[in-house]
C-alpha cells in the first residue's frame, strides 16, 4: 500500500495584518471564492517568501549550502524550496470557515536524510511550524475492516475509539502521546501534549509499526 506523508502546521492570522494589505485600496473579504483566494496569496506573498527564506538561509548556514545545492521557487501563493536535506512548501490561503483570516501552511514533502539519524538542527529548524502529519494512501482503506482487524489486537484494540457507522476510526496511544485517526483515503497523525518534532515522528514511526499488525501498511517518507 503506497502513501504520501506530508508533515505540516498552519498558523492564522489578520487579513487586514499582511503587509501588502492596503487600508486605502483594499477590503477584508467577506466570503470565499476563487478570487477572494487568489487576493490573499498575491497580498501574502511577501509573507510566505519571508518565511521561507527564514527557514532556508538556517539551512542554508548549517549545512553550508552553495547556490546550487537548492532551488526556490514562486507561484502564487506557495513557495516551494528543495534543498539536499529536506524538500518543504510555504503556502497560504483564505480561511474557508471564517474568511477575515488567512492560513499560513509550512509543509515538509520529503526528508532527504533521517531527520531522527541527522544532528538535531534539522528537526529544530521546523520544530515551531510542523506539528501535524498525513499519511495519504494510494487505495481506499476499508475502515471496516481494519476495526475488525484492530479489535482481535489487545495492544491496539484498548486505544480504539469510532462511531457506530464505523465512518472512521481514532487510536489514542497514551503511552507513545499519539493519536491517529484513519480515514478511508489518509491517516492523520498528531500528539497528545505537543513535546517537540522529534519525539513526534519518533512516537509516529513507532505507531505505524503497531498499526502494521493490523495489515495497515504504510510508511512515512517514501522514497
Amino acid at each position: 500500500m503506497t502513501s504520501k506523508t506530508t508533515l505540516y502546521g498552519i498558523q492564522k492570522g489578520l487579513v487586514r495584518k499582511l503587509s501588502l494589505f492596503d487600508k486605502t485600496k483594499h477590503q477584508v473579504p467577506q466570503t470565499y471564492h476563487d478570487s477572494t483566494n487568489a487576493f490573499v496569496g498575491k497580498i501574502g506573498s511577501e509573507a510566505i517568501e519571508s518565511h521561507a527564506s527564514f527557514l532556508l538561509d538556517q539551512l542554508r548556514t548549517h549545512y553550508q549550502l552553495k547556490r546550487k545545492a537548492y532551488t526556490y521557487s514562486r507561484s502564487l501563493g506557495t513557495v516551494c524550496v528543495q534543498t539536499p536535506q529536506v524538500d518543504f512548501t510555504v503556502l497560504i490561503a483564505l480561511n474557508r470557515t471564517n474568511p477575515k483570516e488567512y492560513l499560513q501552511t509550512t509543509e515538509i514533502n520529503a526528508f532527504k536524510i533521517d531527520p531522527l539519524e541527522a544532528d538535531p538542527t534539522l528537526t529544530q529548524i521546523f520544530d515551531p511550524y510542523c506539528k501535524e502529519i498525513t499519511l495519504a494512501s494510494a487505495e481506499v482503506i476499508s475502515i471496516e475492516d481494519k476495526i475488525d482487524a484492530i479489535e482481535t489486537i489487545d495492544e491496539l484494540s484498548s486505544a480504539l475509539e469510532y462511531p457506530s457507522d464505523a465512518s472512521y476510526c481514532t487510536l489514542k496511544f497514551q503511552t507513545i502521546n499519539l493519536q491517529i485517526t484513519i480515514q478511508p483515503e489518509y491517516l492523520h497523525l498528531q500528539p497528545l501534549i505537543p513535546k517537540g518534532l522529534c519525539d513526534f515522528l519518533r512516537n509516529a514511526n513507532e505507531a505505524i509499526t503497531l498499526l502494521s499488525k493490523a495489515d495497515i501498511k504504510l510508511s512515512l517518507f517514501e522514497h
